[in-house]
């Protein structure tokens, strides 16, 4: 389904705008939560953090649905990724 997705997305420009809105939604709402929770970092660090840490996610079921994996493995490498590089945003 993924791969039917990106083609729909490639075929009509306006679901392009849509899921850019929702990454951008999304990003925000996490770079919000960061700050929340004690980042020093800047907002614009933070929503570039954020943006990479969905684009992590995206790639994580991309690679999922093209390669025979292990979900919980697969599940551990992300969970590690992410939380080493939030861990990072958190130090002073």
């Amino acid at each position: 389904i993924d791969q039917q997705l990106d083609l729909g997305i490639a075929l009509f420009p306006e679901l392009m705008e849509i899921e850019k809105a929702h990454r951008k939604k999304v990003a925000g709402r996490l770079a919000s939560t960061l700050r929340q929770l004690g980042s020093p970092w800047s907002t614009p660090k933070l929503e570039r953090l954020a943006l990479f840490i969905y684009e992590l996610n995206t790639a994580t079921w991309r690679y999922r649905a093209q390669n025979k994996t292990v979900a919980n493995e697969l599940l551990d490498w992300e969970t590690a990724a992410i939380l080493a590089t939030v861990g990072r945003c958190m130090e002073s």
